[in-house]
């Protein structure tokens, strides 16, 4: 997956947050249709799908941080630094490679 999906007059569109709102998009206009359908209020469904919404990318974030494996590296970059085994070094972090600043 490329992480730039397409630009736009200068501006980039990155494919994690089309796909994001695509899909969120499409998943709120269908339950807006259906609340409609059966007679409940559809702004119910609006102010639940945001919430969804923030609560899947919070909780999405948090489950990164907690179980990919790195968590007491993350921990010890910010309390002891030479803890942290990664096989990169600080010239490697500022190549074109990984386009560093």
């Amino acid at each position: 997956m490329r992480p730039e999906l397409f630009r736009f007059f200068d501006v980039s569109f990155p494919a994690y947050f089309v796909l994001l709102l695509t899909g969120f998009s499409f998943a709120t206009a269908i339950a807006v249709l259906w609340a409609r359908r059966i007679g409940q209020n559809p702004d119910v469904i609006v102010d639940l799908s945001l919430a969804c919404l923030l609560m899947g990318v919070v909780g999405g974030r948090i489950f990164h941080v907690l179980f990919d494996g790195y968590f007491w590296d993350y921990v010890h970059l910010c309390t002891d630094p030479s803890l942290v085994d990664w096989q990169i070094s600080e010239a490697l972090c500022h190549s074109d490679r990984y386009r560093g600043v």
